[in-house]
């Protein structure tokens, strides 16, 4: 992420999701570089919201017990009651681990859309003539790839994922081809 006039700042496509779309950008052309620009004044205001949160948050447990900043560790000099806390947080993406600030969370994670488009690509690979090692080979690498996901693997899953997948190029292709950018997101 860099600054490139002071207003902005950028933050580049990956490698791969830039071939799959820059040949599709202009005619009998290909782009090799791209990147997302993102203006200053949404980061700035990301931060100042986060900062009146928790601001009022501070002031709500000062008014509720003044001496609460000087309070000695360990100890409770608002009621746990009081300062109960309901978060939902909704995360677009892949998280590795989540912290919260309590004793009793309760954390629920459902990736249905992703299950789905292994389960589509699976069954359009079987639906698909090749030869039947060739076969295997591919459908065994989309199955370590749906196994690991939200894991470090899950990178050399999809490495693998497209090394085999350029050999068998000619058969497997085109019916990947459109799961590409579904598989490309979850990295």
């Amino acid at each position: 992420m860099k600054s490139s006039d002071g207003g902005t700042v950028q933050e580049p496509w990956p490698a791969d999701v830039t071939a799959h779309f820059g040949r599709n950008i202009y005619q009998g052309m290909n782009c090799l570089k791209a990147w997302k620009v993102i203006p200053v004044n949404a980061l700035v205001g990301i931060l100042d919201m986060i900062r009146n949160r928790v601001l009022n948050f501070v002031l709500e447990i000062e008014s509720e017990a003044p001496e609460a900043g000087d309070a000695p560790l360990n100890s409770q000099p608002v009621a746990e009651e009081k300062v109960q806390q309901i978060f939902h947080t909704h995360i677009a993406g892949n998280v590795q681990n989540l912290a919260t600030g309590s004793n009793h969370v309760r954390q629920h994670a459902i990736n249905n859309e992703q299950n789905e488009i292994f389960n589509k690509l699976l069954q359009t690979l079987l639906e698909t003539n090749g030869t039947e090692k060739s076969k295997e080979q591919i459908i065994g690498t989309v199955e370590e790839m749906r196994d690991s996901q939200g894991t470090d693997a899950f990178k050399v899953n999809y490495n693998k994922f497209m090394s085999v997948l350029s050999d068998h190029m000619q058969v497997y292709g085109p019916v990947v081809a459109p799961f590409l950018p579904a598989l490309t997101a979850i990295i």
